[in-house]
C-alpha cells in the first residue's frame, strides 16, 4: 500500500458522485454569523450522489488544487471557486479502497487487483493536474510504496521471499536502483514527516535513509530489516534489533516496547558507523486510569505507528513515566525539558506542542516546542469535549461531532466555529470540513 502520513486529524465520512460537480461560492456573512461565531466556507461543493455508499474522505491542498479522495474515487477542485478540474475511479468495489498519496505534482494509488486469478497489489501515478495516468506498476500480493516528491520507492513482494525495493522517477516509473532484501518488506519508512493534511505532500526530497520494516512471525509486531541510502541504494548495517525505528541524517532510533508497563525503550546508534549513542525511555497512556484498560502509545512516528506524536525538526516529543510531556534531543538523547503537569501530546509542531488530559478528551493546552513553557489553555466550552486536534501553521484546529473550532495558535482564542461537518483535512491556511446531511457537500475555509 502507498504510505500516507501520520497526522492528527479526523477523516470524514462523505461521498464523491462520479458525475462532475461545482462549488458554490458563498456570500458573505451577515451580522448574526459574524457576532455567533459561526464563519462561512470560501465555497461549497456537492460531492455525492443520495444513493452512494458513505465512506471516509481524506482532503488535502496542494498549490492552488483541492484533492479529494474518496472510497474509490480521487477528485480534485479548483482551490479559489471550488470548480471540479477532474474526477477518476481507482480500482474496483469489491476490493478495498486505494491508499492516495499526493506529492505537488502526482497522485500516488495502490489498491488490490486481480491479476491471472490472483490477488496483486497494483500502484497506479497520475497527473495531478489532469488526470491523465502516468505509469502503472504490479507488485505482487505483499508490495509495498513510499512517495516523495523526487522519487517513488516500491517494494514488489511475492510469497514469503524477499522483496525488490526499487527507487523510481515519479512522473515516469523508470528505475534508478534496485536492492533486493532478504525477508518480505512491511513498510517502507522514510524520515519523520512533517504535520499537515490527511493525505500529506511528502518532503521536498527523499529523506537519507530509508527503513525497512518487516512483519513478525505474530503477523503483528514490525522489526528494522534494513536500511537503505536513498540516493545510492547502498544497504547499511542494521544496528540492534527493535519493533520500530526512525531515522535522522546522524541517528537511527530503534524502538522496543513493554506493554506490562506501558514502556518503550529508545536506543540511538550513529547512522554511519552503527555504535551506540544513547538510550531513553519514554511512555505511554493507561486507557482507563488505575484500570489499566489498555497502553495507548505516545510516540513519534515510528515503523509499527504511534498515535499522535510528534517528531518535530530532530526533537521527539513523548511522555515521562509520570504522564508528564517532555523533548528529547534525537541526536544526543539528552532531555531538552520536562512539562510542569501532566498531559497527554495530540499535536506538535516546530513552534507548539499541544496536550489535553488524555487523547481525546480535556481543556486544549500551548506549550512552546523549545523550552516547554506554557502558553496558553483554552476555556472555551465548544472545543474541551471529546475531539481530535490537528494543528495548521497560525491556527491550532478542535474537531468534534458535528462542528470544528478554530483557535489562535499563539494564545488559544478561540476565533470561528463550522457547524457543517466533521473535519476532512486541514494543512498552512486551509480548512476542509464535510456533511453527510441533505446536500452531502464539501466545505473549504481559508484560514
Amino acid at each position: 500500500m502507498v504510505r500516507m502520513a501520520r497526522v492528527t486529524t479526523v477523516a470524514l465520512a462523505v461521498c464523491l458522485a462520479v458525475g462532475g460537480c461545482t462549488g458554490t461560492k458563498d456570500p458573505s456573512p451577515g451580522r448574526s454569523q459574524r457576532e455567533s461565531g459561526i464563519h462561512l466556507p470560501s465555497w461549497r461543493a456537492q460531492v455525492a450522489a443520495p444513493d452512494q455508499r458513505a465512506a471516509f474522505a481524506h482532503v488535502t491542498v496542494v498549490g492552488g488544487l483541492v484533492v479529494v479522495a474518496h472510497d474509490h474515487t480521487v477528485a480534485v477542485f479548483d482551490r479559489r471557486s471550488g470548480h471540479q478540474r477532474w474526477v477518476r475511479q481507482i480500482g474496483t468495489y469489491d476490493q478495498a479502497a486505494p491508499h492516495v498519496t499526493v506529492t505537488t505534482d502526482v497522485i500516488a494509488a495502490s489498491y488490490g487487483q486481480s491479476l491471472s486469478g490472483a490477488l496483486t497489489v497494483r500502484m497506479d501515478t497520475l497527473d495531478l493536474a489532469t488526470g491523465r495516468e502516468l505509469w502503472h506498476r504490479y507488485l505482487g500480493e505483499r508490495g509495498e510504496a513510499t512517495v516523495f516528491r523526487d522519487a517513488i520507492y516500491t517494494a514488489a513482494c511475492t510469497g514469503t521471499e524477499g522483496c525488490k525495493v526499487t527507487r523510481r522517477h515519479p512522473r515516469t516509473g523508470q528505475g534508478e536502483w534496485t536492492v533486493l532484501t532478504a525477508s518480505p518488506v512491511a513498510e517502507v519508512e522514510g524520515a519523520p514527516l512533517m504535520p499537515g493534511g490527511h493525505i500529506m505532500v511528502p518532503a521536498s526530497s527523499s529523506p537519507p535513509y530509508l527503513l525497512l520494516a518487516g512483519s513478525h512471525r505474530d503477523g503483528y509486531h514490525v522489526r528494522l530489516e534494513a536500511i537503505v541510502d536513498s540516493a545510492t541504494g547502498r544497504l547499511m548495517p542494521v544496528p540492534g534489533q527493535g519493533q520500530a525505528a526512525l531515522a535522522t541524517t546522524r541517528t537511527l532510533v530503534v524502538a522496543g516496547s513493554d506493554e506490562d508497563s506501558c514502556r518503550t525503550t529508545l536506543r540511538g546508534f550513529d547512522t554511519h558507523g552503527g555504535a551506540l549513542r544513547w538510550r531513553a525511555e519514554v511512555f505511554g497512556f493507561w486507557a482507563g486510569g488505575s484500570a489499566r484498560q489498555g497502553c495507548t502509545k505516545v510516540m513519534p512516528s515510528l515503523m509499527n505507528g504511534g498515535r499522535a506524536l510528534g517528531v518535530a525538526s530532530n526533537l521527539l516529543v513523548a511522555m515521562s513515566a509520570d504522564r508528564r510531556p517532555q523533548v528529547l534531543d534525537l541526536d544526543t538523547g539528552r532531555r531538552r525539558w520536562i512539562a510542569s503537569r501532566p498531559g497527554v501530546p495530540v499535536a506538535v509542531s516546530d513552534r507548539i506542542v499541544v496536550l489535553r488530559d488524555t487523547p481525546e478528551y480535556g481543556p486544549i493546552r500551548a506549550l512552546d516546542t523549545t523550552t516547554g513553557r506554557e502558553l496558553w489553555q483554552s476555556i472555551d466550552p465548544l472545543v474541551t469535549p471529546a475531539g481530535a486536534v490537528a494543528i495548521a501553521d497560525e491556527h491550532v484546529v478542535a474537531a468534534q461531532n458535528g462542528h470544528a473550532a478554530v483557535l489562535d495558535a499563539a494564545n488559544g482564542r478561540a476565533l470561528w466555529w463550522s457547524q457543517v461537518g466533521n473535519v476532512a483535512g486541514v494543512g498552512r491556511g486551509w480548512l476542509a470540513v464535510g456533511s453527510l446531511g441533505a446536500g452531502n457537500e464539501i466545505s473549504y475555509y481559508a484560514l
